[in-house]
């Protein structure tokens, strides 16, 4: 729930039961939303000039990367809902202010496939969820560089470690263990870092 305070802070709050079942994600979502928050002032107030390359890096890579597709999940995971809850065409072209024929579309590519890999993290988190069998993660580090690496075999928690080094934190490190052995790595050598559930099927794009 959002609280405005009287001196015009707004403030987003999760209740311990909705933190519980978000789980690790909860963090993790606030923060990538604050960088959206943190692009708009920017571009809103004109100080666009004043930020870094760095920084500008960041907040694509939390929107682009982090942020999207999981709410192309979650938006994809409501309308599978939505549809299940036996809600009629007419209803989703006015939730989503288009055309019955569009709205058409876009349910039946939804509803004709498989659930991918962000509407099943929609629905259930990531791999040591409450109620989720553990399963292992793969990340691919690009660094600064330019050169690639990957890592298999990790746990959620170093898979989350890993993907939190890109942050405005240049001084953080994280040391994982995966299929090859114990690795450490600094914020400041890596570029970007994406991770997925050890499945093929399920490499987030």
């Amino acid at each position: 729930m959002l609280k405005h305070l009287p001196d015009g802070t707004v403030q987003l709050e999760v209740t311990p039961a909705q933190a519980r079942v978000l789980g690790g994600d909860a963090s993790l979502l606030l923060d990538w939303f604050d960088s959206a928050l943190v692009g708009l002032v920017a571009l809103r107030e004109g100080r666009a000039a004043d930020m870094s390359r760095d920084e500008w890096h960041y907040l694509i890579t939390h929107l682009e990367h982090r942020l999207a597709p999981r709410l192309d999940g979650l938006r994809d995971a409501v309308i599978r809902a939505h549809h299940g809850a036996g809600g009629s065409l007419a209803e989703l072209a006015l939730a989503m202010d288009v055309e019955k024929s569009t709205a058409q579309y876009r349910r039946d590519r939804v509803v004709k496939r498989e659930p991918n890999v962000w509407e099943a993290w929609a629905r259930a988190g990531g791999p040591q969820h409450p109620g989720q069998p553990a399963k292992r993660w793969t990340a691919r580090l690009t660094f600064e560089d330019g050169t690639q690496e990957e890592l298999h075999g990790l746990t959620e928690d170093h898979a989350r470690d890993l993907e939190l080094l890109i942050t405005n934190d240049r001084q953080r490190t994280a040391t994982v263990d995966s299929s090859t052995g114990r690795h450490t790595y600094r914020a400041e050598q890596l570029q970007v870092v994406g991770v997925w559930v050890s499945r093929s099927e399920q490499q987030p794009r």
